[in-house]
């Protein structure tokens, strides 16, 4: 006996021939709502980050587009279920899951490899905790490795930051480590000598 309801509905809330994927609509309607955030940020005077955050969201919804799972086998509550339709059933979720890790590691491929770090350097004035991409081989700033710094010469930048990323907040904070998130070839920046921040 499965209990109340087909067997898809137990594992996924919803009939077992409408599992949940991504569909096309949905990655339109996330592109779409990405776009208008980017936008707006722009209209009201945003970096290169901005620009890049639209490019993503191009790249992302074409890369990372979900496989579905194949029609499954659907079982009706008090029927003795078939092992050899079972087993279908877990083969096609199996291929889907394959499918997707293929396609996960597509979008790898883009980001986070083959990634020569800036170093840390010295340029325009910049605003304390501020974060952007650079693909020279020296930057405005510091790279955000998820570096431990002392309170204590960096008090208004600790002040930013907390202890969101690490250290202990009483004579340690960290810097984020955004390595990982940084597209091929690029290094995310945080400026930690600069203008401190105020509200409009």
């Amino acid at each position: 006996m499965w209990g109340v309801g087909s067997w898809g509905t137990m594992l996924w809330g919803v009939e077992a021939l409408t599992v949940p994927v991504a569909s096309p609509l949905g990655w339109m309607v996330l592109g779409s709502l990405l776009t208008i955030v980017a936008w707006v940020v722009l209209r009201r005077g945003g970096t290169r980050a901005a620009w890049t955050l639209s490019a993503l969201m191009v790249l992302v919804p074409l890369t990372a587009w979900a496989g579905s799972v194949g029609p499954l086998q659907s079982f009706a509550n008090g029927t003795i279920a078939d092992a050899v339709d079972v087993n279908e059933n877990f083969a096609a979720v199996a291929a889907a899951v394959d499918d997707n890790d293929a396609r996960l590691d597509q979008l790898d491929a883009l980001f986070g490899q083959n990634t020569s770090f800036a170093n840390a350097g010295t340029g325009g004035e910049c605003t304390l905790a501020q974060v952007w991409l650079t693909a020279g081989a020296v930057a405005n700033g510091v790279p955000a490795e998820g570096q431990i710094l002392a309170i204590a010469p960096n008090p208004a930048l600790f002040s930013l930051l907390g202890t969101i990323y690490g250290g202990d907040g009483e004579t340690t904070f960290a810097l984020p480590d955004l390595r990982d998130a940084a597209p091929s070839g690029l290094t995310y920046v945080i400026c930690v000598n600069g203008l401190y921040p105020s509200l409009l």
